[in-house]
């Protein structure tokens, strides 16, 4: 009989990249249903903080592919703390987000729109072209009260403990 229980991820690498690549790719899923079937566009800052999703997919990714060698236990140690860091890079760009939805300091140049200087009608067109679709500091949609920034926030520190923990776990093992 098989144990498919959570010690499976602790103690076996690949099952635990796996669910790296799972967790990351439900979180993108889960902005692009928003964006294209919630109507909600992302602003600049929105976007950043999907890039640590993709970051960790990569490093799983490249952390299935070394697991199958038992040389490699290191490297896949090394692989599990770049997606830890990864997931904190999300949570950070994640608190910087909600502290300019909350007026706590001013967002990047990309938040908000830039003036057009614009000679003809092409120039024109590819400025509005390039503008950012939202305003950083708008907040356009919550649940239970809280920004979808506050959100990714809990979820990228969660990510961040849960992963940490079972780090831990394989340097004890």
């Amino acid at each position: 009989m098989v144990n498919l229980g959570p010690k499976i991820v602790v103690t076996h690498p690949r099952a635990a990249f796996v669910a790296l690549i799972a967790v990351s790719v439900f979180s993108l899923s889960s902005a692009y249903y928003l964006q294209f079937f919630g109507g909600l566009p992302p602003c600049i800052l929105c976007q950043y903080q999907r890039l640590p999703y993709y970051a960790v997919v990569g490093v799983a990714l490249l952390g299935i592919l070394i697991t199958g060698n038992s040389e490699h236990h290191r490297l896949s140690g090394i692989l599990i703390i770049l997606c830890i860091f990864a997931f904190l890079t999300g949570a950070g760009l994640a608190l910087f987000h909600l502290g300019v939805e909350n007026n706590w300091w001013h967002g990047t140049t990309g938040c908000e729109g830039a003036g057009f200087e614009v000679s003809d009608f092409e120039a024109l067109k590819d400025a509005i072209n390039e503008a950012p679709t939202a305003n950083c500091g708008n907040v356009l949609w919550r649940f239970l009260g809280f920004s979808l920034a506050a959100w990714n926030l809990a979820w990228s520190t969660l990510l961040s403990v849960i992963t940490g923990t079972f780090a831990a776990r394989w340097v004890y093992n």
